[in-house]
C-alpha cells in the first residue's frame, strides 16, 4: 500500500521515471498485481507512449474483462486518437460492469459533443444524474458541469429546469436549493431567487453564505441598501473574521454616500487585517470618490508599500495625470524603472 501511494505521488509530481522504477521493483515481488500493472500503463500513457500503453491495458483486460481502470485507460487513449468507435465501446463496457461509473458517462458526452451530437451529449449528462440521486455531492458536481455546458450553448433556462428537477427529487437538500437560487439569478428571476434565499436563511440561522448572496441580490435594486446592510450586519455577528463581508459592507455604505462610516470601517479593516492592503485600498478609493486626490494618492502609496501591485501603481499615475501633475508621475515612473 505504501508503494502505491508513493508511485501515485511521483505520478502527480510528473516524476515518471521514479514512478516507473518503483513500479518495476514492486512488480518483481507481485507480478500479477493489477493496480501496479495499471499504473505502469498509465505512466506509458502520460509519457506519450500510447501504443505501449494500449498493449499494457489490453493485457490487463485479457486477464480480467471487468478491470475498470484498464478499460477507462483504453477509452481515454482512443478519445485522444479520435477513435470514437473504440472509445465508445470501452466506455459502454465500463457502464455494463458498473452503471455508477460517472466518468464513463462524461466520456461518452464528450464524444457526442465532438461528433456534433449535442442532444446525445446532454442525455449522457442526465443518464449520469439518474445514478447520483442518493449522492448530493456527486449530483452537484454533475449539475455544475451541465450548467457550464448549457452556458456554452447559451441555454441558461435549461439550468433552471435542471435545478427545479433536482430540488423535486431531493426537497430537503439545502445544497440543491442553493443551486436553485443561483440558477434563478442566472435566469434573472430575482424575486424567485430572493424567496429561495430567504427560505434557506430561515432554515439555518447561522447561514452566512446565503445572507451575503441575498444582500448582493438586493443591492442590485439600488433602493434597498438598508435591507442589505441588515443582512451584512447579521453575517458579521455570525462571522467577524472574513474580509469579504467587511468589504461588501464598505461598498454598501459608499453607495449610500455615507463616506464617514465607510472610511471608519475601512480603517478598522486595515487594523483587523494588517497583512493585506484591503483597508487602505478601500479608504483610498473613498477619498478618490470624494475628489480628495492628495489623500487618496497617499493611501494608495501606503497600500502599495504593504502589497506592491501594478494596478495600484497605475492608479496613482492616472490620478496624478488627471490632476495635471505629470511631473510627479514622471518622477514615480523614473523611480520604478531605476528600482
Amino acid at each position: 500500500e505504501a508503494n502505491y501511494l508513493l508511485i501515485v505521488s511521483h505520478i502527480k509530481q510528473k516524476q515518471y521515471a521514479k514512478a516507473e522504477e518503483l513500479i518495476e521493483q514492486s512488480l518483481k515481488i507481485s507480478p500479477d498485481d493489477s493496480k501496479l500493472l495499471n499504473l505502469q500503463a498509465l505512466v506509458e500513457q502520460l509519457n506519450g507512449n500510447l501504443d505501449k500503453a494500449i498493449i499494457r491495458y489490453q493485457t490487463i483486460v485479457k486477464k480480467d474483462k471487468t478491470n475498470i481502470p484498464a478499460l477507462m485507460g483504453l477509452a481515454r487513449i482512443y478519445v485522444v486518437q479520435a477513435n470514437w468507435k473504440k472509445a465508445k465501446q470501452r466506455f459502454n463496457q465500463v457502464l455494463e460492469i458498473n452503471p455508477n461509473e460517472l466518468k464513463a458517462y462524461l466520456g461518452l458526452a464528450a464524444i457526442a459533443e465532438k461528433q456534433g451530437k449535442p442532444e446525445a451529449a446532454e442525455q449522457y449528462f442526465w443518464d449520469a444524474l439518474k445514478q447520483t440521486q442518493n449522492n448530493i455531492s456527486e449530483t452537484l458536481i454533475l449539475a455544475d458541469l451541465l450548467t457550464r455546458w448549457y452556458r456554452g450553448k447559451k441555454q441558461p433556462e435549461k439550468t433552471l429546469d435542471l435545478a427545479n428537477t433536482l430540488v423535486k427529487q431531493n426537497p430537503d437538500s439545502i445544497a440543491l436549493r442553493s443551486f436553485l437560487a443561483k440558477a434563478q439569478i442566472l435566469n434573472e428571476q430575482y424575486k424567485a431567487a430572493e424567496r429561495t434565499l430567504t427560505k434557506l436563511i430561515r432554515l439555518n440561522r447561522n447561514d452566512v453564505k446565503h445572507r451575503l448572496l441575498l444582500a448582493q441580490l438586493i443591492i442590485k435594486e439600488g433602493k434597498r441598501t438598508d435591507e442589505a446592510l441588515i443582512l451584512i450586519n447579521e453575517a458579521l455577528t455570525i462571522n467577524n473574521y472574513t474580509l469579504s463581508i467587511y468589504t461588501l459592507k464598505v461598498k454598501i455604505l459608499v453607495s449610500q454616500k455615507d463616506y464617514e462610516q465607510a472610511i471608519n470601517l475601512a480603517q478598522s479593516i486595515q487594523l483587523k487585517f494588517p497583512k493585506v492592503n484591503t483597508g487602505k485600498l478601500l479608504e483610498a478609493e473613498i477619498n478618490r470618490i470624494q475628489k480628495k486626490f492628495d489623500k487618496s494618492i497617499a493611501l494608495y502609496q501606503e497600500a502599495y508599500t504593504i502589497q506592491p501591485d501594478r494596478k495600484i501603481f497605475s492608479t496613482i499615475i492616472n490620478i496624478l495625470l488627471s490632476q495635471q501633475e505629470a511631473d510627479k508621475a514622471i518622477v514615480l515612473l523614473t523611480e520604478k524603472v531605476n528600482n
